[in-house]
């Protein structure tokens, strides 16, 4: 409750002493859970990141919803499902690779309820299989993460190399 004083007409609102600290732990409260769902973000991007260097089937099930429609949009193509995420761009797009290296950086993360969008650009090292060339390129990427009560999954990506 707020302390009310009234004066003539005008209503005046005065926090006392221990409103102000009430809401002086909210706001601390309210950064603490922004930071928090940042550091849980980073996490989830870290294993996304981990999912395209090692293109491990089980890495990518746990990173990607099975409970939405999940869609990707790449250089190669759209595609629809994570079925079809890991046939075109797991199993299609990373198989040229012998080995990746994808680093991200100037990381940017916004919170709306339980939608997460992370922003962020991207350097991928590379040894291309059949020739054993070694490749850099470097992109931007956008993610879509949705809340579910087991955590974080991912639901969209887009992404492209820079011009």
């Amino acid at each position: 409750a707020v302390t009310v004083l009234k004066k003539s007409e005008n209503i005046c609102l005065i926090p006392n002493k221990k409103h102000k600290l009430f809401i002086f732990a909210l706001a601390i409260l309210s950064a603490a859970c922004r930071i928090y769902g940042e550091v849980v973000t980073m996490k989830e991007l870290k294993s996304y990141i981990q999912s395209v260097n090692t293109c491990s089937d089980s890495l990518i099930r746990e990173v990607w919803s099975d409970q939405d429609e999940c869609s990707m949009i790449f250089p190669k193509g759209e595609v629809e499902g994570l079925d079809a995420i890991l046939a075109s761009f797991y199993h299609g797009a990373m198989a040229q690779y012998e080995t990746r290296d994808l680093q991200q950086d100037d990381v940017k993360i916004q919170e709306f309820c339980d939608i997460t969008i992370v922003r962020f650009y991207w350097t991928l090292y590379a040894t291309m299989k059949d020739s054993g060339e070694h490749i850099m390129n470097k992109g931007r990427e956008t993610q879509i993460y949705r809340s579910y009560p087991q955590g974080k999954k991912l639901v969209h990506v887009h992404y492209s190399r820079l011009p």
